[in-house]
C-alpha cells in the first residue's frame, strides 16, 4: 500500500492511497478499481492503519486489481478553505481532482488503462454517476449504491 500526496488544477495537495497486490509485479499491467466517496466533510485516506483502507480493498488487490482512492477538495481535515471549495459546486471540483488521479494512474507503466472502473457509495455513487457521464472514454465501468443527487449535502 502506499500512501501518495498528489497536485490537485491549482497545485493544492490532494491525498491519495494506492492498494496493491501483495505479489506486485511492476512488469505486469493491472486493472484499477477507482473507489471514490469526494463527499463533504468525509476523509477516506488516513495515515493510520492500513491507510483507512476497507478490508475488501484488500481483498480485490489479492485477486490482481489495484485499488485507488483520492481525497479531493470537500475533504475533511485539511482546513476550512479545502473543504469549503466545493460549496454550492458540488460535482464540479471533485470530478477534476478524481480525473488528476486518473492522470497520476495512467502515468504508471503498470497501470491497465483499458479496464480501470470505478465504483461509489451514496456521494461516491453520485460522484461514480458524475465520472461515468463527464468522462466516459476513462472507466469502462461503474457500480454507484445507494447514488443521492448531490443536494442533500449543500
Amino acid at each position: 500500500m502506499e500512501l501518495l500526496t498528489l497536485r490537485g488544477e491549482n497545485g493544492d495537495e490532494l491525498h491519495a492511497r494506492l492498494v496493491k497486490p501483495s505479489n506486485f509485479d511492476s512488469r505486469q499491467r493491472y486493472p484499477v478499481i477507482v473507489y471514490v466517496y469526494n463527499g463533504p466533510h468525509v476523509q477516506l485516506v488516513t495515515n493510520s492503519f492500513l491507510g483507512g483502507a476497507s478490508l475488501w480493498m484488500l481483498e480485490a488487490a489479492e485477486r490482481g486489481y489495484l485499488v485507488f482512492t483520492v481525497d479531493g477538495h470537500g475533504s475533511q481535515n485539511r482546513g476550512r478553505d479545502f473543504e469549503q471549495t466545493v460549496h454550492r459546486r458540488l460535482g464540479e471540483v471533485e470530478v477534476k481532482d478524481q480525473l488528476h488521479g486518473v492522470d497520476y494512474l495512467k502515468s504508471l507503466p503498470y497501470v491497465d488503462t483499458e479496464r480501470m472502473g470505478i465504483h461509489g457509495w451514496s456521494y461516491g455513487g453520485f460522484m461514480t454517476i458524475s465520472l461515468m457521464l463527464k468522462a466516459p472514454d476513462v472507466f469502462k465501468v461503474g457500480v454507484a449504491g445507494g447514488p443521492c443527487n448531490g443536494l442533500g449535502y449543500v
